[in-house]
């Protein structure tokens, strides 16, 4: 227990002392452990993004936070 937790923080921090100023994240909204976890970590949700693939057809779609 904690083991990912720990792991997004070593991530983070070797992101840091390597320049980054910022991090990001794509989850899927219905993956709630993980959302939380970022979440936790200090991560926000800034936009979503829809998608949907049958055969050879494909919709994406990104939405803004709040709408």
């Amino acid at each position: 227990r904690g083991l990912a937790t720990a792991l997004l923080g070593e991530a983070c921090q070797r992101a840091t002392a390597r320049g980054a100023d910022r991090a990001t994240a794509l989850v899927a909204v219905d993956n709630v452990p993980s959302r939380s976890l970022f979440e936790r970590c200090g991560f926000e949700p800034v936009r979503r993004r829809q998608y949907a693939r049958v055969g050879p057809l494909s919709y994406r779609r990104v939405v803004p936070n709040g709408t």
